[in-house]
């Protein structure tokens, strides 16, 4: 099985290397070990909250128990620090093996650990933004709302309406800007390299089947199988962190 691995990894090397433009796709999977739970795993957000708490609808209609538990949330998200997994894609971006990092997550350590050219799919969780006006504040305005008032919802400073997280929220769609970007960058690329993602959530779920229908490759390093791991060339399960830790220590051999 050792063996396996290893044969696994220096095939994916060998990919990295021959790529002259590899993307890679993020999911929550990277984030766990920097103590954000993912949302499906045995010990996901969802085995602990309702997930249509986190819905667009959730937001209209109940903003007080939304914000509740947008505020669960924000604790893990504010303390994390980038792990293995953010700095070894940060360091194959500065060796330049991959050339864009399109991101399910919303927690922003990509940037934290130093990569440059990173797509955030689904937003960002440092940010909020009026439902009305579309102004956009920091966290920090939200946490300073919130606090000291509590049961309160964040309202924007400049017309009073009420603040959501600058995110996709379930049932809501991705900015057309962004998925585009998204697209421009696939359009382009020889290789995708999908990193904790169970690709289950569109439409990043269905890129790997995008991509390998243009004829290029598609290596997977997650935990738990996909839905998509028989169609791809390469996939190893395990530990991300483990895994691209070892990608660089033999790309730089």
């Amino acid at each position: 099985m050792h063996q396996d691995l290893d044969g696994k990894i220096q095939k994916l090397v060998e990919l990295v290397k021959q790529s002259s433009k590899c993307v890679v796709l993020t999911g929550a999977g990277v984030s766990t070990e920097s103590g954000i739970p993912d949302f499906r795993g045995p010990n996901g957000t969802w085995k602990k909250y309702d997930p249509e708490l986190s819905t667009a609808s959730s937001f209209v209609l109940k903003p007080h128990q939304f914000w509740f538990l947008a505020m669960q949330f924000a604790g893990p998200l504010m303390r994390a620090e980038p792990n293995p997994t953010h700095q070894a894609l940060a360091e194959l971006e500065k060796l330049g093996h991959i050339t864009c990092i399109i991101t399910q997550n919303i927690d922003g350590l990509h940037q934290k650990a130093g990569s440059q050219n990173v797509i955030e799919l689904h937003g960002t969780a440092w940010r909020a933004v009026c439902v009305n006006c579309g102004k956009k504040f920091p966290w920090q305005y939200v946490m300073d709302q919130m606090v000291p008032m509590c049961s309160l919802v964040p309202r924007c400073m400049w017309c009073g309406h009420i603040l959501k997280p600058d995110a996709t929220l379930f049932f809501e769609e991705i900015p057309q800007q962004l998925y585009q970007q998204c697209l421009d960058q696939l359009e382009h690329c020889d290789l995708l390299l999908v990193v904790g993602s169970t690709l289950l959530v569109e439409p990043s779920g269905s890129f790997p089947e995008m991509i390998k229908k243009q004829g290029k490759k598609v290596a997977i390093i997650n935990l738990e199988k996909t839905w998509f791991d028989e169609n791809s060339d390469i996939v190893i399960h395990g530990k991300a962190s483990e895994i691209l830790t070892k990608i660089i220590q033999e790309i730089k051999k």
